[in-house]
């Protein structure tokens, strides 16, 4: 005679979680420095990453700066370089770059552009903005920054950012889930 034990099993409930979605205009552009305007796609106040719209005119720059974690790059148009490598490559639309946590480089986008230059971007931590010859830091800029920047946009235009629905805004100016 065989015995069989019955185990009754738990079933837990199973919940799968649902794409986000946001229309282009969810959270307006904003000007980060002359020709150069950044959009604000997604801010993880847990994990420190953030992910941007990067629109310039041709002649602009972004300072020389270090990312203290790792940066993706994909160029959707225009053309752009570091000048630190300018002889090694020029990206153009299609082009994807990834930077170490520890690199540091002056963003070009050459006067010679045709069109403006748009990059996706994801970053992992602060940039530090430094003097290119000292290297003495002049200031720091991470999704916080980016989050009071976004905001203050999204209040001068009367605009719902729904990009930020994860962050919440404290009166200190600092951010928080």
């Amino acid at each position: 005679m065989k015995l069989f034990l019955l185990v009754p099993v738990l079933v837990a409930s199973i919940t799968f979680l649902e794409p986000t979605f946001r229309k282009e205009d969810a959270c307006p552009q904003f000007l980060f420095a002359p020709g150069i305007h950044l959009q604000t796609i997604k801010v993880d106040p847990q994990s420190g990453l953030w992910s941007i719209f990067f629109r310039a005119q041709p002649g602009s720059e972004v300072g020389y700066h270090r990312h203290i974690g790792t940066v993706s790059g994909l160029t959707l148009s225009g053309k752009w370089y570091y000048e630190e490598h300018k002889e090694e490559w020029v990206a153009t639309k299609g082009a994807y770059v990834e930077e170490p946590a520890g690199s540091g480089h002056t963003l070009i986008i050459p006067a010679d552009g045709e069109e403006e230059t748009e990059i996706f971007f994801q970053i992992d931590g602060a940039l530090e903005f430094r003097n290119a010859t000292t290297m003495e830091v002049l200031g720091t800029f991470d999704w916080t920054n980016l989050v009071e920047l976004q905001q203050k946009q999204c209040s001068e235009e009367n605009a719902l950012c729904s990009c930020l629905d994860n962050v919440v805004a404290l009166d200190s100016g600092a951010c928080k889930i």
